[in-house]
């Protein structure tokens, strides 16, 4: 019985000394396609200003927060049609299609060619709120996209079940068996201390 809960003590280091899952990219894939408009910003860290030719662009919002703080990078890539010119613009708290140069941290086009969107070396901040917003160039621009985000933490998705990991798992049951396991060493030495008696 010995050896038996040494092994599940062993096994249980084992799991806790082990390092958690993360994940470094993340890669949304969307369509702006019939998406509601927006009178997009111009180009810039942060945008400078209101865009001339974008004034009714059809957009698509990915809403997420990342797990750590520092610099992370972001590339939307037009899927289809090939080459349809792309603008990412992200934005922190809340995005507001009314407000557009409210809250933007930095909007993006051609990088570094049309179809490609993006910028690198963004602080974000743990658990604040961010909105990527897909969009066209021109207001007749419009397709499906892929969006990659990179950095030293994970992105979670506003919305995303948390789900556990494996690790947790394995934790819970063993747990609840060496419970089960010592109450039947208990029930075992109360009954032999009564026979005994």
């Amino acid at each position: 019985m010995k050896a038996f809960f040494g092994a599940i003590a062993l096994a249980l280091a084992a799991l806790v000394s082990a390092a958690p899952a993360s994940a470094s990219v993340y890669i949304f894939n969307g369509d702006n396609t019939g998406g509601p408009t927006y009178n997009r910003g111009l180009s810039g860290i942060p945008s400078g200003g209101l865009s001339a030719v974008g004034t009714a662009v059809h957009y698509e919002v990915f809403r997420f927060s990342v797990s750590l703080s520092g610099a992370y990078d972001f590339l939307m890539t037009a899927i289809a049609p090939v080459n349809w010119d792309t603008f990412l613009t992200l934005y922190y708290n809340e995005f507001d299609p009314t407000l557009p140069l409210s809250l933007d941290i930095a909007a993006s086009d051609d990088f570094p060619s049309i179809g490609k969107s993006g910028f690198n070396g963004i602080n974000l901040t743990a658990g604040t709120p961010y909105y990527a917003v897909a969009a066209g160039f021109n207001n007749t621009d419009v397709g499906t996209y892929g969006l990659q985000i990179s950095g030293p933490g994970n992105i979670i998705p506003f919305g995303a079940p948390s789900v556990p990991e494996p690790a947790t798992w394995v934790m819970l049951i063993l747990g609840v068996g060496m419970m089960g396991g010592l109450m039947r060493v208990q029930q075992r030495q109360r009954m032999g201390a009564l026979t005994a008696a």
